[in-house]
């Protein structure tokens, strides 16, 4: 009787044991878990930040271009209002010089004629 109790006593202390090995490996199990959950959550928060970063320095870099762009642009402008400023200034002298001679020619003309038309009256 006495191996019979002993026989039932070692079938309870495997029994505790196994079913303390087993809430042990559950335990681990769900550690393990949460701690690959804790790793791709960590990815992927690290993985949308990368992205984020991405993100603005490609905004910034398109801005930066448009600035570029906008003040390539503001040269242009600013040396196409140059060179009509150059070209009026130009055509006005030329104009302007074109009155001189206009006006000197016909000064010119005036005093010639004004020599011809004055003659000495005539005495008979």
């Amino acid at each position: 009787m006495d191996r019979k109790l002993d026989i039932q006593y070692q079938r309870n202390i495997a029994e505790a044991l196994d079913n303390h090995m087993t809430a042990v490996q559950r335990d681990h199990e769900h550690r393990s878990q949460i701690e690959e959950r804790r790793i791709r959550n960590e990815a992927a928060i690290e993985e949308a930040r990368k992205e984020k970063a991405l993100q603005e320095e490609k905004l910034r870099q398109e801005k930066a271009s448009e600035g570029v762009k906008l003040e390539m642009v503001a040269k242009k402008r600013a040396e196409e209002a140059k060179l009509a400023a150059l070209e009026d200034e130009r055509r006005a002298a030329k104009e302007a010089a074109e009155r001189e001679a206009i006006e000197t020619s016909t000064r010119a003309a005036f005093e010639v004629a004004a020599k011809g038309s004055y003659r000495a009256p005539h005495r008979c």
